[in-house]
């Protein structure tokens, strides 16, 4: 019987493109495997692990990671400007990371890189700025939403529908929690935070001390629940999608404000 021939192993490139697909999946901790697999083979192995290290709120590695790539690559290297500006932007070193997608933006028109812009742009509150960035990037790739903007009071009328569609555990919670609406979250209310925990794309974030515990460090925060209006539109395509997106964020923060970590939060289900 003649043996069967066994499958040649992936080239360093074929590795390099399984890891790529694994981020664009969002699969990170996926990505990892081929990529120390390549071990030296391919130098633009290591923005690709930058940003799953980032993506994996690893921020140490990501660092490492784009220490390496630095060395290695050309500074105006596409890939290795990617993987500083989201790691900037996930350290909420902004100047920086508007650097590096400018300088992305200046090789070629990127939907990717103007929504980041966009994002900068609100984090400032030139919200006008932003929309004619999106509007851009809607053009460059005409499937990307543009979105669902609302007025403050529709944005509340919106989060009130949001919360009636909740168990009804969690619809007394929120009933029982101040719920406050910004624009955008602010670098100022994460002190104490790992930068990882709360990158400036956040939807929602929970404070204080969680319901389930019986005494409370007289210096936390009363528990409150933030919605961040403008990061919830930029998903959201239609006033539909962003009442469900809203009741998605509230069912998360809900969930940490009775006592569940982010792993406990996740076997919930959110849907």
């Amino acid at each position: 019987m003649p043996r069967s021939t066994p499958s040649p192993a992936p080239s360093p490139e074929q590795l390099l493109d399984q890891a790529w697909t694994c981020l664009e999946d969002g699969r990170p901790a996926d990505a990892l495997p081929p990529l120390r697999a390549i071990a030296d083979a391919l130098p633009e192995r290591w923005p690709a692990e930058c940003l799953a290290h980032t993506q994996l709120c690893d921020l140490v590695s990501a660092e490492l990671a784009l220490g390496q790539a630095a060395r290695v690559l050309d500074p105006e290297d596409a890939g290795l400007l990617w993987a500083a500006a989201e790691l900037r932007l996930s350290q909420w070193r902004l100047h920086e990371a508007r650097d590096a997608y400018e300088a992305l933006a200046r090789q070629e028109d990127d939907a990717a890189v103007l929504e980041r812009l966009a994002l900068l742009a609100d984090l400032e509150g030139d919200y006008q700025r932003a929309d004619e960035l999106l509007a851009r990037a809607s053009v460059v790739d005409p499937q990307l939403p543009r979105p669902a903007r609302l007025s403050d009071e529709e944005f509340e009328r919106c989060v009130e529908a949001a919360a009636q569609a909740l168990p009804q555990a969690f619809r007394e919670t929120f009933e029982t929690l101040p719920v406050v609406l910004d624009p955008m979250p602010d670098p100022s209310m994460f002190q104490g935070r790992e930068n990882a925990e709360t990158p400036p794309d956040l939807v929602g974030l929970f404070v204080g001390a969680d319901l389930a515990r019986t005494e409370a460090d007289a210096l936390e925060l009363p528990p409150t629940i933030y919605l961040f209006q403008r990061n919830l539109e930029r998903m959201c395509a239609t006033r539909e999608e962003l009442i469900e997106e809203i009741r998605i964020t509230l069912y998360h923060e809900l969930g940490h404000a009775l006592g569940f970590d982010e792993s406990g939060v996740d076997s919930l289900g959110l849907t």
